[in-house]
């Protein structure tokens, strides 16, 4: 989940959502939400090499929120990868921004834009 505010990005990977059920969903276990917040302040989205920055942030941040290497005291999540997608699409999608979209398209297929809920511009989704 991202929740956006004050020009502020926050990426939450909520261990129970989607494909990270599995490994740790059993009864009477505590919900952890792990976060990371991202600041959008000063980026101009009209400069492409500020755009590529920030999206570098967002995927370092995903990992962050994802992956395992810092989660001391919790149990793994089952698909860093895949809930790593899942925060980055929602950064994406949340932010709203048509040049960062451009930037998340260059580097995955349409079908993935889809699956992660990132708004492809009606000019590429005629392609």
């Amino acid at each position: 989940m991202n929740t956006r505010s004050s020009g502020r990005i926050t990426l939450l990977a909520l261990l129970l959502a989607g494909s990270c059920t599995a490994s740790i969903a059993q009864a009477g276990e505590q919900i952890i939400t792990v976060s990371k917040t991202i600041s959008t302040a000063g980026v101009d989205f009209n400069d492409p090499r500020q755009v590529h920055a920030l999206y570098r942030r967002l995927v370092a941040a995903s990992s962050d929120v994802c992956g395992n290497r810092w989660r001391l005291g919790l149990d793994p999540v089952a698909d860093p990868a895949a809930c790593g997608e899942r925060s980055l699409g929602k950064a994406v999608r949340e932010l709203n921004k048509s040049q960062l979209t451009l930037v998340y398209l260059s580097e995955h297929t349409m079908l993935q834009a889809k699956q992660y809920g990132v708004p492809v511009p009606s000019t590429l989704a005629s392609n």
